[in-house]
């Protein structure tokens, strides 16, 4: 018999993934690399509040994450919890009323407050804004803006990484854009870049990763955000506007 040999390579979770399944559907609050064969506690959030019993006795990715009201949230509840008990916590009850808040703006019911109602009632929508949104090959980043303001970033180490997560999170910034409708306004490069320097002039905290590598926690008076950070490589860093209201489907890319 032939011996097989297998790669083994580390795991990336994103922010604000959503898991589907087990007795509550969750979120996950933070980015985390898991090393290959490694074993980590994954500190998740419920966006589920009305169930409590097995749908399935593992978690599945629906596809989808959290929106960005919830994801700038959950961001600014980690900082928060980093800074009082090190550990990357969110506000359990803040989570639960933004959901309730998401359904209910969406006209979604759900028996057991699911955010996934939302993303399930306006799929045919959300799948129109996913499929109009092309985001090149050679990016690893896209911004997107609402109503002529930036309302939040996404970047990654690689542009292949972005090409397989940007269907979520285009997704999660659709399911914002659907609440009310905005006019389409066109913010200039210049704005863009801009807004993405002022980086340089943020607060910044660190705090070792759940995982592999290092949290850092990223504010200003114009934006809040997260890099993760492994072997000094920043794997992925979401930055969210400190105005960020409402979001239209208006996004632009970056390359690396």
């Amino acid at each position: 018999m032939t011996s097989s040999k297998f790669r083994t390579l580390p795991v990336f979770l994103m922010a604000g993934e959503q898991l589907i399944g087990a007795k509550q559907n969750r979120v996950l609050n933070v980015s985390i690399m898991i090393a290959a064969h490694g074993k980590v506690p994954v500190p998740v959030s419920c966006v589920e509040q009305g169930r409590w019993n097995y749908h399935s006795r593992k978690f599945y990715s629906s596809g989808s994450a959290s929106h960005g009201h919830l994801r700038k949230q959950m961001a600014e509840d980690v900082y928060d919890s980093y800074h009082k008990t090190r550990r990357p916590v969110s506000e359990q009850g803040k989570v639960w009323n933004e959901v309730s808040r998401k359904l209910g703006k969406m006209g979604s019911l759900s028996g057991s407050d699911a955010l996934e109602q939302a993303y399930e009632d306006r799929q045919t929508e959300i799948e129109n804004i996913i499929r109009d949104a092309r985001i090149p090959d050679d990016c690893c980043g896209v911004v997107f803006a609402f109503d002529g303001k930036i309302a939040g970033m996404d970047i990654f180490d690689k542009p292949s990484t972005l090409s397989k997560l940007s269907p979520k999170l285009i997704k999660a910034y659709a399911l914002d854009a659907l609440e009310e409708k905005y006019d389409t306004t066109q913010i200039s490069r210049k704005t863009v870049k801009d807004w993405i320097c002022s980086v340089a002039e943020a607060c910044l905290d660190s705090f070792q990763s759940p995982g592999t590598g290092v949290d850092i926690r990223i504010r200003s008076e114009n934006l809040i955000g997260v890099s993760l950070l492994v072997e000094g490589c920043p794997v992925h860093a979401e930055l969210f506007s400190e105005s960020l209201s409402h979001i239209t489907e208006v996004y632009f890319s970056t390359s690396p």
